[in-house]
Parts: C-alpha cells; structure tokens; sequence
C-alpha cells in the first residue's frame, strides 16, 4: 500500500507541474501579446522629439517657438510659461511682425487682422501653468506673440497690481500716475515656420 500511496503522490505532483507550466505559458503569451499592442500605440514618452517640436515656451520678455520643424495639418501646441507673470500666446499667420497692424500703445490690433490669418489662440497662461491646445496649421510663416497689456499705477509697482489686457490709446483714460507694461514691445513676439 505505501507504494501506490506514493505513486499516487507521484501523480499528482506531475499533474501540478502541468498546470504551472501551461500558466506560465499562457501568461508569457499574454505578455508578448500585450507587448505588440503597446508598441503600436503612441504614448507621451514613445517620441520626444515630436512633443519638442510643438512646444513654445514663455518668459519675461521672450516667445521661444518650437525648435524643430512643424509639419502642416492638425497640430498639438504645447505652451508653457516659464516666467513670473501671466502671458498669451496668439499665433497668426503673417511673414513679418512688423507689418501687423498696431495700436497707439504700441500692441497689435487683433481686431484689425483678417480672420484668415487668426490661427489659435491661448489666453491667460499663468506663471508656471502649461496649456495644450490642437491647431490647423497650413504650410507656411507666422508669429506667435503676447499681446497683453498691463497698467500699473506708480505705486503697484512690486505688488502685482496690474490689469490684464487693457488697451491703452488715446482716450483710454489713463492717468499721468499710471504707466504700460506691452508685452509685445517688450520683446515678446517671435516668428516661426510650417512645412
């Protein structure tokens, strides 16, 4: 009796060996599986370079546009603002700033451009704050620009007391104890290009 006893043993210990080798070959399958799916989906980290290409980043007083080339069609725009105060980004489609049409404080009239050339816009980008928005960008030249104005009274000076986005022409009622802070003056315009 004790030998069929422990032939029986025997058996059973074959039978659990089947059984982890057929689950460890099912869950390798999965994992190769699962390991073709993955490589055909894209991912955030799958191509930095791409998501390089389609950043702008912001600062006091600059627009930094993407380094690499960007491809026309529908487009994920990533802008981030690496500065100490709220900016904008408006991108139009034109080959020059200069040639934008300008309000007497020195900022562009959006206004004034023709709905053609007014490709996207990101308002309000907060200090820190990274915005992502998708664009139709044809082939072609633009600029990207903050057009925000600020008006400080002599004493906000320091405290962060400005309004957002006035404009200041003539008539705008602003008094000799206030002066402007125009984005776009202060440099922060640049020009780009889609291929």
């Amino acid at each position: 009796m004790p030998r069929t006893r422990s032939h029986h043993r025997g058996t059973r210990k074959v039978k659990w060996g089947i059984r982890h080798i057929a689950l460890f070959a099912l869950t390798a399958a999965l994992a190769v599986t699962a390991a073709a799916c993955a490589s055909d989906t894209p991912t955030a980290t799958s191509s930095p370079s791409a998501a390089k290409a389609t950043a702008f980043a912001l600062d006091e007083w600059t627009v930094v546009p993407p380094a690499g080339t960007i491809s026309s069609g529908q487009v994920s725009l990533t802008v981030t603002n690496n500065g100490q105060e709220t900016h904008e980004l408006v991108i139009v489609r034109a080959a020059d700033a200069s040639a934008l049409p300008k309000k007497a404080d020195g900022s562009i009239d959006e206004e004034k451009i023709p709905a053609a050339n007014k490709v996207g816009e990101f308002g309000d980008v907060a200090a820190g704050e990274t915005k992502i928005k998708t664009l139709d960008l044809p082939a072609g030249d633009y600029i990207a620009f903050c057009n925000l104005v600020e008006t400080m009274g002599k004493g906000d000076m320091g405290s962060g007391a400005m309004d957002h986005g006035s404009s200041m022409g003539e008539g705008s009622g602003m008094s000799s104890n206030e002066m402007q802070h125009v984005h776009f003056t202060l440099g922060m315009v640049n020009s780009f290009t889609v291929a």
